[in-house]
C-alpha cells in the first residue's frame, strides 16, 4: 500500500532519484531499467554512501526513492534528509515501517516480507522487486503510458510469481549437485545484459555473503575491457539468461 501524500501530483515528475545500499541498490538498478521502460521518466541510481558526500541535486519536481530492508541504514537516512532539505518528495521502501527511515516518508511502501532472520536479505529483495514493479505500473496507468492489455497481461504474471518460486525450489537436487561441484573454487564470475545485469551483481554478493567466495558481477559487454584477463579453465562463470 503506497500511503497519501499531500499535494503530490506524479504527472508533474521529471526525475527519480533512486538511492540505497547493498542488496537495495540492485533492487533499485531493476526499479531503474522498469520505471524508465514503462514511463519514459529519467531515473538516477546511486549509493546512498556517494550520495551524501557530494552537492544534492534535486528539486521538488524530483521523487526521490530510497529504499533499505531495515529502514535503519545510516547513509540513506542521512541521503533521504538531504534531499527533503532541497525540497523533494520522499518515497521509502522498506520491510520496516516502524523504522527510522520510514519517519522521514512523504509516501511509503512497507513491503511486508517478515522479519530477515540471517544478514544476508534474501524475502526482503524478492519484496522491494515487487514494490518496484506495482510503483512502475502505477505511474504508467497514471501517464498512460503503456496499453491496459499490457499492464493486465504483467499483473497476472506477477500473480504467478509464489507458483514458479515452488516450481525452481523443486529442483533442489539439480541445484544442489552444481553447488557441490564449484565449492572448492575460491573465485567467481556472474554475467548477465539489461535487467539481469541486477541479479549478476546481486547473485555475486550473496555468493560472498554465505559461502566466503570471491564473486564479481558485470555486465556481459564488458568482460572483455579486462575482466577476461581473468578467465581460465579454473574461474568458474554463471550467465543469468
Amino acid at each position: 500500500m503506497i500511503s497519501e501524500a499531500k499535494n503530490y501530483q506524479p504527472h508533474y515528475l521529471n526525475r527519480i532519484q533512486i538511492i540505497a545500499c547493498g542488496t537495495s541498490l540492485h533492487a533499485a538498478m531493476v526499479g531503474k531499467y522498469i520505471i524508465e521502460d514503462f514511463t519514459g521518466i529519467a531515473v538516477d541510481v546511486e549509493p546512498s554512501s556517494e550520495y551524501i558526500y557530494r552537492k544534492t541535486v534535486t528539486n521538488s519536481n524530483t521523487l526521490v526513492i530510497g529504499a533499505s530492508q531495515s529502514g535503519e541504514t545510516a547513509d540513506t537516512i542521512t541521503a533521504i534528509r538531504q534531499a527533503k532539505e532541497k525540497g523533494a518528495h520522499a518515497l521509502i521502501i522498506t520491510n520496516r515501517p516502524d523504522s527510522s527511515m520510514a519517519r522521514y516518508a512523504d509516501s511509503l511502501i512497507p513491503v511486508n516480507a517478515g522479519i530477515e532472520i540471517s544478514v544476508a536479505a534474501t524475502k526482503s529483495y524478492t519484496a522491494q522487486l515487487l514494490a518496484f514493479y506495482l510503483l512502475a505500473i502505477k505511474l504508467a496507468e497514471t501517464k498512460n503510458t503503456l496499453s491496459k492489455e499490457f499492464l493486465r497481461n504483467l499483473k497476472h504474471e506477477l500473480i504467478q510469481i509464489p507458483v514458479k518460486l515452488e516450481k525452481i525450489l523443486s529442483h533442489k537436487e539439480d541445484i544442489q549437485k552444481v553447488a557441490k561441484k564449484f565449492a572448492n573454487h575460491r573465485n567467481f564470475i556472474f554475467i548477465a545484459r539489461g535487467i539481469n545485469l541486477a541479479t549478476a551483481l546481486e547473485g555475486a554478493l550473496k555468493l560472498k555473503e554465505i559461502s566466503y567466495i570471491n564473486a564479481t558481477g558485470y555486465a556481459a559487454g564488458e568482460l572483455k575491457h579486462g575482466p577476461i584477463a581473468m578467465l581460465d579453465d579454473t574461474m568458474p562463470v554463471l550467465s543469468i539468461l
